[in-house]
């Protein structure tokens, strides 16, 4: 459902980890997972989040490191990147 936003059911934090980005830089970040889905919870959400982590933390990695320190320091690369891992979740892992 492109478009459709769903009510957070939860938010899960991963470690901080660090990234090399394309002008041979380096950025440290973390993740947050929302989760959306209804019918999870408690436990299962704990499982649905272990298993998507990895996912994410992969994908954020692509994208990153696809970016220079100057891009992510512009509002602009801030927002675009915003949107890139936006649409990035929705295809690889969003249930």
């Amino acid at each position: 459902m492109a478009g459709t936003k769903m009510p957070i059911r939860s938010t899960r934090s991963w470690k901080q980890f660090t990234v090399n980005l394309a002008d041979e830089q380096f950025l440290q970040t973390d993740i947050q997972l929302r989760l959306a889905d209804r019918r999870c919870s408690g436990e299962d959400q704990r499982r649905h989040a272990a298993i998507r982590m990895p996912i994410a933390a992969s994908a954020r990695s692509a994208c990153l490191s696809s970016k220079t320190a100057e891009e992510l320091a512009q509002p602009e690369g801030k927002a675009k990147l915003a949107q890139e891992v936006q649409e990035s979740d929705q295809t690889t892992y969003l249930v």
